[in-house]
């Protein structure tokens, strides 16, 4: 939270200054328009000629475009120190499946297709134990895929202009959006599947 503080208060500050310049200018622009149009040269004490007057409202308006793309800049700037504070770095669980194995029975492995977020993700278990009410382990989630069951392939992801995640489907070209990359929506899923096996082993009869 700090280093986001710290990130998004020189942003704001840019923000803000390019904001109160470009109304400033605007402002002046408006002054200047009222006195060619009254044709009152006592305001800035010159005479100015047709092409020095479009001259200079050419001026004007190229730094009120320029302030105008500053102030787009800063919004897209806030924007993505916002969208970047929310991720984090998933870390695949580590399991020794050799400790559950027993004379009487030894684990295996298993995929189900699980849908999380809008997405589809790959998840990877496995059985630890003969008995079915005893919760099963996570060993990993893949990347995001297509939710459309008859396709479920790996998303291609890019960012926007303004920082959110765009993912796209390379088989049926179907796309979704979302403000989380690939990694921090595995964390999170797998932050979902301990709380299930959690509440599964709470509910266990001993």
């Amino acid at each position: 939270m700090e280093n986001f503080k710290e990130k998004i208060f020189p942003e704001l500050f840019k923000f803000f200054l390019n904001v109160l310049s470009g109304i400033l200018l605007l402002y002046a622009g408006l002054v200047l328009k009222k006195s060619f149009e009254k044709n009152d040269s006592s305001l800035f004490s010159l005479n100015l000629s047709p092409a020095l007057s479009v001259l200079l409202y050419a001026v004007y308006l190229s730094l009120l475009l320029y302030f105008s793309w500053k102030i787009i800049k800063g919004i897209k700037s806030i924007i993505f120190s916002y969208v970047d504070h929310l991720q984090e770095e998933y870390s695949a669980p580590v399991m020794d499946l050799d400790q559950f194995e027993t004379e009487s029975y030894i684990p295996y492995k298993y995929f189900d297709n699980r849908e999380y977020d809008s997405f589809v993700f790959r998840v990877n278990c496995a059985r630890i134990s003969e008995y079915v009410w005893e919760p099963d382990v996570l060993l990993g989630i893949s990347e995001p895929k297509c939710v459309d069951k008859k396709c479920v392939t790996d998303l291609v992801v890019k960012r926007s202009y303004f920082g959110f995640y765009r993912y796209t489907c390379p088989a049926c070209k179907k796309k979704y959006s979302s403000k989380y990359n690939a990694s921090t929506l595995k964390s999170n899923f797998k932050k979902v599947i301990y709380a299930e096996h959690e509440r599964k082993s709470d509910e266990l009869p001993f």
